[in-house]
């Protein structure tokens, strides 16, 4: 249930942690669709809900994979890739308020930049 965790666990999610999105998903889940029945056509909550969840959790992913592409680069000595990567996971991690995958970014940009000079 949703509540004293909610912090670390969404901090998690937004992490990349596929076991703190699932519990978010599952505590959260049940709120989410009596607000969908009431907002938007009872009939499509679900599929509405499933989507949003979807969504998302393929932006986590999509996160975790492009920092694991950045962090290699940075690893292999390729700052130009590195910083590709970096600024493809800005732009992805910035609007959606991932604060950690965007802090991260901006450490690899740095140091990426520090290795071309």
């Amino acid at each position: 249930m949703l509540g004293r965790d909610f912090g670390g666990l969404l901090r998690a999610a937004q992490r990349g942690d596929d076991t703190a999105f699932a519990t978010l998903y599952r505590d959260a889940q049940p709120a989410l669709l009596r607000y969908l029945r009431v907002a938007s056509d009872p009939g499509t909550a679900e599929d509405v809900a499933a989507d949003y969840c979807r969504q998302n959790a393929e932006g986590f992913q999509l996160a975790r994979c492009l920092a694991g592409l950045a962090e290699l680069a940075l690893a292999r000595g390729d700052a130009a890739a590195c910083l590709d990567h970096a600024a493809e996971l800005l732009a992805l991690v910035e609007p959606a308020g991932m604060q950690e995958f965007a802090a991260e970014a901006r450490r690899w940009r740095a140091r990426a930049a520090r290795m071309v000079m």
